[in-house]
């Protein structure tokens, strides 16, 4: 759901935690909270409700990013470069020893 509404050009609010913060870039594509502070949820939606200017911008912003970081193309090519990765460097990988007296 994080990435559909940031790709929907919408201001997101999130917490601190795990992927979320490589996600959000705070006060550009929206902002971050600590999980455990419900006052600072409801003051930064307060803050995104009372600046429709700011929170377009921010909406703005993250619909770019996830265009440049989250597109089919750039997922493919990610894919792609660790695929090549793996089968070009089979013996730099986890693998059982039989495996890796095949490959290696």
């Amino acid at each position: 759901p994080l990435a559909e509404a940031m790709a929907c050009g919408l201001a997101v609010v999130g917490s601190r935690r795990g992927g979320i913060t490589e996600m959000i870039e705070h006060g550009r594509t929206g902002l971050l909270v600590d999980a455990s502070d419900p006052e600072a949820l409801a003051s930064a939606v307060e803050r995104l409700l009372d600046d429709p200017a700011e929170a377009k911008a921010m909406g703005r912003a993250a619909a770019e990013k996830i265009a440049r970081t989250h597109s089919w193309d750039t997922v493919a090519e990610r894919l792609w470069s660790i695929w090549t990765k793996a089968a070009v460097e089979p013996c730099h990988r986890p693998a059982t020893e039989a495996v890796r007296a095949e490959l290696c």
